[in-house]
Formats: C-alpha cells, sequence, structure tokens
C-alpha cells in the first residue's frame, strides 16, 4: 500500500535540499542538484516498490544464503547406485564414475557413512545375471548398507554442433532414498521415480588426446554437486531483488 506521508516527507526534503542547492553559486549547482535529484528518484521509487529496490541494493553485499538440506539422511551405511538401463549393461562404467563424484560430495559434508564402493563392483563382478535381477534393496542388503541413494540417469551423454570440433555433455537424473530393509523409498515422497536433476556444461573444444572425457567429466561433477545438495545444507548467492519482496 502506497505510503502517502512518507512521499511527502520526501518531497518536502527534496525540495529543500533543491533550494540550498540553487543558492550555490551557479558553477557549483549542477554538482549538487544531480545527486540530489537521483537520490529523490531512488527514495521515491522504493516507496512505490515496496521497498524491492532498496532491499536488492542491501541485499548485493550480505553474502550468500544458506539453503537447507531436502532430505538428512539417517546416520546408517550408505550406498551410493548409479544405473542406466538405456545402455544393455545398466552403464556400469559411466555410472560407477558419477558415483564417485556424488560419494565425494558426501564424504566432504560428512553426510552419512558408505559402504565402500568396491563392495558393490564385487557383488556385481560375482555374477553379472543374477546382479541385473536383483532389486536396489537387495543390493544394499547385500553390500551391508541399511539405505541406498538411488540415481536412475536418463539421458546422459554429449552433444556436438555440426563442425564437430565443439562439444558439450548433458544429463538427467533421478534421485531417491531406498530403504534397504523395507524397500520402501522415504525421500521424496511426493515422486516415486525420484527428484530429478539436470545439468549441462558449456560447449568446448574437443581435447587433442582426451577427446570430450574432460567434458564428460566436468558433467559428473556438476551432478554429484547437485545431487549431494539434496542431502546437505548449502551456500547460495543472492537471486535479486525477487528475494526482498514484502
Amino acid at each position: 500500500m502506497l505510503d502517502y506521508r512518507r512521499v511527502s516527507m520526501f518531497g518536502f526534503l527534496f525540495r529543500r535540499a533543491e533550494f540550498k542547492a540553487m543558492a550555490l553559486p551557479l558553477n557549483h549547482q549542477s554538482s549538487f542538484l544531480g545527486p540530489i535529484r537521483i537520490l529523490a528518484l531512488l527514495a521515491i521509487a522504493a516507496i512505490l516498490s515496496g521497498c524491492q529496490v532498496l532491499g536488492a541494493i542491501a541485499g548485493a553485499g550480505a553474502g550468500p544464503s544458506t539453503v537447507d538440506a531436502q532430505y538428512k539422511p539417517p546416520q546408517e551405511p550408505t550406498l551410493v547406485l548409479v544405473e542406466n538401463y538405456s545402455i544393455a549393461s545398466g552403464g556400469d562404467v559411466e555410472g560407477d564414475r558419477l558415483g564417485r563424484y556424488i560419494s565425494e560430495e558426501l564424504t566432504t559434508n560428512k553426510v552419512v557413512p558408505l559402504v565402500d564402493y568396491a563392495r558393490l563392483t564385487q557383488l556385481r563382478d560375482q555374477d553379472h545375471d543374477a546382479y541385473r535381477k536383483m532389486s536396489v534393496a537387495q543390493i544394499g542388503r547385500a553390500v551391508g548398507a541399511k539405505q541406498v541413494i538411488y540415481v536412475n540417469v536418463g539421458e546422459y551423454g554429449p552433444q556436438t554442433p555440426g563442425n564437430g570440433d565443439l562439444v558439450n555433455w548433458k544429463g538427467s537424473v533421478k534421485v531417491k532414498v531406498v530403504d534397504a530393509t523395507t524397500g520402501g523409498s522415504p525421500w521424496p515422497s511426493d515422486q516415486a521415480a525420484g527428484e530429478p536433476v539436470v545439468a549441462e556444461t558449456h560447449y568446448k573444444e574437443l581435447d587433442p588426446e582426451k577427446g570430450d572425457v574432460p567434458v564428460q567429466e566436468e558433467l559428473n561433477k556438476m551432478l554429484g554437486e547437485k545431487i549431494g545438495r539434496f542431502f546437505h545444507s548449502w551456500q547460495k548467492d543472492r537471486d535479486g531483488p525477487e528475494d526482498y519482496q514484502q
């Protein structure tokens, strides 16, 4: 609601300052009148917009804000399991790479104790066909986990423009937590398939020796960080004026 008293007060102060500036010698008036008029317009604009302008200016120096975890898993042995069934093998190699970045993010932020990835590899290599028939909960129990952070990969791969000299990688996954005892999913409660995550790198020149592997690893790191942040608080830069609406 517009505060007419504030507008009147600023108008009075503005006119008073303007009269004082006009009493100065002519060669000094312009250097004072310009800033006075600009400050007056900013003040009135702040009132008319519900203090959004001043809030944004104040917030610009306020530093990052803290974003809380969406879900805090119990402090129990946890397996990170990444699968991609758009690939016949289930994307074991690619999944393991992404899984290690997720594990690194969780370990760095001390989210949960993690089951050694070597146990998963050993289980899978013992009998690959039998492994493919196991449920997520069964895999978790087999490696000694109480819960599984399960990542189901959808789109995942390189994209190249017509000339082929540049490449970027894009990935989309869905994430959920599975109870290894019951097979239920305590998170997310509103999306049975999992919480969606999307990431995409910038286009970059192909490495003469490594090809697009560095770009793929950049995508894995981006996805690993985004997925890990579901489970721990993190610092976010201020977005802009919309953060200060009243």
